[in-house]
């Protein structure tokens, strides 16, 4: 009985270094639109309440966007944290496991929410003034998903 304990101990500190290997090499990008009636400040802002980091200025299709890139498992940790303080964690599994592929996790975050510095989950399209979009590359997405939501 104890050699399983033993057993089963060592395998979950295995399966936890490997976890915290993929996160640690993660990259996360958290973007939204920068539309002509927002004041940039506020953007920055409300990209900052989500992760820290260096935001930058970029263009596609003659929008603007703000955009943060970094990487790190205490990033991806303290995202998470605020769910689990929410106690929403079967409902973000699901959510992530609906957008996320192979080797990234896909989500949406409403804009006017994480400016409160409240994480809060929306459909593509659903926020007036856009989405904030984090995306997280990571190797086995699906097993990353599993270890963030566990409850």
């Amino acid at each position: 009985m104890r050699s399983m304990k033993r057993r089963r101990l060592r395998e979950n500190i295995k399966y936890q270094r490997e976890i915290d290997k993929k996160m640690d090499e993660a990259a996360i990008t958290v973007r939204t639109i920068l539309l002509p009636c927002e004041d940039e400040k506020k953007v920055k802002q409300t990209l900052l309440n989500v992760v820290q980091g260096d935001v930058v200025q970029e263009e596609y299709n003659k929008e603007k966007y703000l955009v943060i890139y970094t990487s790190g498992r205490e990033k991806i940790e303290r995202i998470f944290r605020q769910f689990r303080n929410r106690r929403v964690l079967a409902t973000l599994r699901k959510f992530l496991f609906t957008y996320s592929s192979e080797n990234e996790i896909i989500f949406y975050l409403h804009k006017q929410a994480a400016f409160k510095g409240t994480l809060s989950l929306v459909e593509p399209g659903e926020s007036p003034g856009g989405e904030v979009i984090v995306s997280i590359k990571v190797d086995n997405a699906k097993d990353v998903i599993m270890w963030l939501t566990k409850f």
